[in-house]
């Protein structure tokens, strides 16, 4: 009964702010929730829809959109709304324009692909395989062989996802001992301009892991075993960031927020870094490529995101999760629920051996599919009382 509450209330307050975005004063040139955006684009879904020849498919995405629009986008908003509600008096109106155009095209791309899963529901199931396994994952396995980027998309600071990406790069590192592995970071800043630079000891590893120190002891022990590290992010960001902690300042209220989670900003850190991934490969065209960033930047959920903008390498995107953070994927959620007989396994290992940890794995065979979900491999954790 309460959980019933909590979503009447949640539901509720997402109404409010989105009623306060449309009446405040700032809202005609500010951020939406992301189902406004879809009511606008509905609104002018006469237009889009007569662009080019009509198909079955177009008549169909139409009635979809049509279908859609009665009810409430909550799943959408749940995943992307992080991204849309900004403190706006720290932007430009240009900007904002800017932020628009990006917010459309991140809200069409969920559409779209919550469209074909929806309509093509039995070919996406027979194109995925979901498993209940006890660790250690070995990556080696998972990860399709002669694969040449590997994307490895997380949640900040969380202790057992930084142990996994670990392990997929030493074991990665091993199976390809003819092979230099690259460990591209978001959390190692690349040197001005955003060149290609190798770290080569500690001392690297404490100048350029600045924005969140926690990462430091893992770099150290790629650096350590020989791992080709190399750092993303833009060293202004960075400097800022560490400013911005030291003030204590709430993040979603200030300037820095914009140039880091907006959509605008994501398209723009993530053309700064596949500069830099692109120049690993001119240099090393044999390279195998590890991405270790945050899932906004490493899925296909975001339309700007690292794997839309190097499809040219066949990247592998893969996906860490737990409970609680369904919302950062709703499209896996609402299309690749878990089987009975897998949930029963589950809870079979559970009860013979509580502390041993117990992942549950979503392999895609076909990159459709993994498109259509947000990831080519998702591995979730769960805990003993999950």
């Amino acid at each position: 009964m309460k959980k019933n509450v909590d979503k009447t209330k949640r539901k509720i307050g997402i109404l409010a702010i989105g009623f306060l975005l449309l009446a405040g004063p700032l809202c005609a040139r500010g951020t939406y929730l992301p189902s406004m955006v879809v009511k606008r684009l509905l609104r002018s879904s006469a237009r889009l829809q007569q662009t080019g020849r009509k198909t079955p498919v177009r008549e169909d995405f139409a009635a979809y959109l049509r279908a859609q629009g009665r009810g409430t986008f909550e799943d959408l908003d749940d995943m992307l709304q992080d991204y849309f509600l900004l403190d706006q008096r720290h932007v430009s109106s240009a900007a904002l324009k800017r932020n628009r155009q990006e917010l459309r095209r991140t809200v069409r791309n969920w559409l779209e692909r919550d469209f074909y899963a929806a309509a093509y529901l039995e070919p996406l199931r027979k194109n995925m395989a979901i498993q209940a396994l006890q660790g250690p994952l070995d990556y080696a396995q998972l990860i399709p062989r002669g694969t040449r980027l590997i994307l490895l998309g997380e949640v900040h600071q969380h202790d057992w996802m930084v142990n996994e990406v670990e392990r997929a790069v030493l074991q990665l590192q091993k199976t390809y001992p003819n092979k230099h592995v690259y460990y591209a970071s978001e959390f190692v800043d690349a040197p001005a301009a955003g060149r290609l630079y190798v770290l080569q000891d500690a001392r690297d590893v404490e100048h350029l892991v600045r924005k969140r120190p926690y990462y430091r002891p893992l770099t150290e022990r790629l650096v350590t075993a020989g791992v080709r590290v190399v750092g993303l992010e833009n060293p202004a960001l960075s400097e800022e960031f560490v400013q911005m902690r030291s003030q204590q300042l709430v993040f979603r209220r200030t300037a820095f927020a914009w140039k880091t989670v907006s959509a605008s900003a994501l398209k723009e850190r993530n053309q700064y870094w596949t500069r830099i991934i692109r120049q690993i490969y001119q240099q090393d065209p044999q390279a195998l490529v590890v991405v270790h960033a945050g899932l906004g930047h490493t899925d296909y959920n975001h339309a700007n995101s690292l794997p839309w903008m190097l499809k040219e390498f066949t990247p592998f995107v893969v996906e860490f999760s737990q409970p609680g953070m369904e919302d950062l994927n709703t499209l896996l959620k609402r299309h690749v629920p878990v089987d009975p007989q897998t949930r029963q396994k589950v809870q079979s290992w559970k009860e013979q051996n509580p502390l041993r940890p117990i992942y549950l794995v979503r392999q895609f065979k076909s990159k459709r599919a993994a498109v259509t979900v947000g990831c080519d491999l998702h591995v979730k954790r769960l805990r003993a009382a999950d």
